[in-house]
């Protein structure tokens, strides 16, 4: 029984959080950042917030050297600069 009770325990947290998040993602989007901004300005902060968090919570073993995973990383973040590098070429600046 003690096994079960730490196990929802370990679950509750996050779940809770992750609610609390969603919650507070929600109010803001709808109520701060679409009215005061744009829908694509919104959009690409939730993008760097979402790459932001998966960095910092992404903790890699200490002895793993992938270097497929380097180089799947490496290419995902050129294409993401270059497409905004072109995207800003190109755009009007209404944003």
């Amino acid at each position: 029984m003690q096994i079960g009770r730490k196990l929802w325990r370990w679950l509750d947290e996050p779940y809770a959080i992750n609610t609390i998040g969603a919650i507070a993602g929600a109010f803001i989007t709808g109520f701060v950042l679409i009215p005061k901004t744009s829908t694509k300005f919104t959009l690409i902060v939730a993008s760097a917030i979402c790459l932001i968090v998966a960095g910092v919570a992404y903790q890699p073993a200490a002895t793993l050297g992938d270097l497929a995973l380097r180089r799947a990383l490496s290419v995902g973040l050129t294409a993401c600069a270059r497409r905004r590098v072109d995207s800003h070429d190109t755009a009007d600046e209404s944003w």
